[in-house]
């Protein structure tokens, strides 16, 4: 009898349980998702974690006074621009609505817009803006072939060229500023971009701006911009959790080991060989070719930058969206060595020239692709040495021309403009015939006289210069940040900032 009272009581206690307050329905529980050793406000506390990002207190946060790379990539977060290159340096409209181009003027249509304050944004603040960035150190190489920018009444933008450029408008990502500057306790001027800026106990720090033209999903209602006194220690920062994310463009030529998940950040960096066209060792443009095709660029790229490059046989960045065939070509020795044969005196004499090969040598990835570039050409028939400078040296020797060959390397703007290596007065030009043919087809495909394809015809034939790779650098991530985080881009290192979440 007490074992029949007993079940019955069992059985009353598992009614009640399994019906109480829920009209008879068996409510199930949800496992916990919350790790062992974490509680659930643990777990609302690294939801409400704020991202963390570099700056420096001894550099400003005005867009076109920054001088530091780290404060000069906050602005993509504050600013709006009227287009903005996205992972393909394909120009995306982001202010702008529509753009018309006659011969050396482009006319750009601008959206309704306000600052984070309220204002409307017109084109007397473009026109303004223009102004300072084509003053500033980060935006003046890239509006060079912009002469002038003049507002055609609110919503249009007028600018005139100095010469025909049909991808011009992937340079026009300079931030939009209000025109009278204006900002608020110091910080900088007010923007139209996805956060507005304020002071927290000293620290700057962004949040949502609600006036944006898009509803964005943020994941972290905060980003903390982080002082760092060493530019050098940014990837440390990311492995000790003092910063959410950063990214090195390897520009000394070492990347560290941290504790952090890193991908590659694909930049517009090329790196050439170029040749001193005063030699009479390479006046014959077969012989130019011969060194091309004795190189083996997935080497250099994996070898001597640890992977952190693309090889490329075009001096376009092989990630461009106008290029239709991005294939690199292998190397071909005996291909070379029947181009020198067919120089005959020529190719001869290159053989027996000893050539110097001038690289600086205070970067280590640099010297080992020349030493790599030599070995490859020695294989080949041809004596080569190295002439290793410091870098002050080797910009003198440069300018000198005091070379046969020389291992160089420059930041291409987001229309990939070549002309600081064809322009006797760029900045690049050394050693390269500036009234050369190939000189001539790129001004002609500037132009639109020429096609692509035809300028790069003119260009395998006459090879003024070897085109090996795109240098890379690294971003660094959080570990704790979520996984399923795009990588970054050189156009726009914050591009998905709003989508970080811990």
């Amino acid at each position: 009898m007490k074992r029949v009272l007993l079940l019955l009581i069992i059985l009353a206690l598992f009614v009640l349980t399994a019906c109480g307050g829920n009209g008879g329905e068996i409510q199930v529980t949800e496992p916990s998702t919350t790790a062992p050793g974490e509680n659930v406000s643990q777990s609302a506390a690294m939801k409400d974690k704020p991202i963390r990002l570099p700056y420096s207190t001894s550099d400003s946060l005005h867009p076109y006074q920054a001088t530091l790379a780290m404060n000069r990539q906050v602005a993509s977060l504050l600013y709006d621009s009227l287009y903005q290159a996205d992972g393909t340096y394909k120009p995306q409209r982001i202010l702008a609505t529509a753009e018309e181009a006659q011969t050396l003027v482009l006319t750009v249509s601008i959206r309704k817009a306000v600052f984070s304050d309220g204002t409307a944004l017109t084109a007397k603040d473009i026109a303004a803006s223009f102004l300072l960035a084509k003053k500033s150190a980060e935006y003046k190489e890239r509006l060079k072939n912009f002469n002038s920018c003049k507002a055609q009444g609110e919503d249009a933008a007028v600018f005139t060229l100095a010469q025909g450029d049909p991808y011009a408008t992937a340079c026009l990502d300079f931030p939009i500023i209000p025109a009278d500057n204006k900002s608020n306790d110091g910080l900088p001027p007010v923007g139209s971009g996805r956060y507005i800026i304020k002071e927290e106990q000293g620290s700057p720090v962004l949040t949502p701006n609600p006036r944006w033209r898009e509803k964005l999903d943020y994941g972290t209602e905060r980003i903390v911009l982080t002082n760092i006194t060493d530019p050098d220690t940014l990837s440390e920062g990311v492995g000790i959790g003092s910063l959410s994310f950063a990214v090195s463009d390897l520009s000394a030529g070492t990347a560290k080991r941290v504790s952090a998940r890193t991908t590659q950040l694909p930049l517009n960096n090329f790196v050439y060989l170029a040749f001193n066209t005063n030699r009479r060792a390479f006046a014959e443009p077969k012989l130019r070719q011969a060194v091309s095709l004795l190189l083996n660029r997935e080497d250099l790229a994996l070898g001597a930058f640890q992977g952190n490059a693309r090889p490329a046989d075009k001096p376009f960045n092989p990630a461009w969206y106008v290029q239709e065939n991005p294939n690199v070509q292998s190397q071909k020795r005996d291909e070379a060595q029947k181009l020198i044969d067919e120089a005959g005196a020529a190719g001869k004499q290159l053989q027996q020239t000893a050539l110097t090969l001038l690289v600086n040598k205070d970067n280590p990835t640099k010297a080992e692709c020349a030493r790599r570039i030599m070995n490859a050409l020695q294989v080949g028939g041809l004596k080569v040495t190295l002439n290793s400078l410091s870098f002050e040296a080797y910009k003198t020797a440069a300018a000198r021309g005091t070379f046969d060959l020389l291992l160089g390397e420059v930041k291409l703007t987001n229309n990939m403009d070549l002309s600081t290596l064809f322009s006797q007065n760029g900045g690049a030009h050394y050693g390269i015939d500036s009234a050369g043919r190939a000189a001539q087809s790129y001004g002609e495909f500037r132009r639109g006289a020429v096609t692509l394809e035809a300028f790069l015809d003119v260009f395998a034939v006459e090879m003024p210069f070897v085109p090996l790779l795109f240098r890379g650098g690294l971003a660094y991530y959080d570990r704790s940040l979520k996984a399923d985080i795009p990588a970054a881009y050189d156009a726009d290192v914050y591009a998905y900032v709003a989508d970080f979440r811990y």
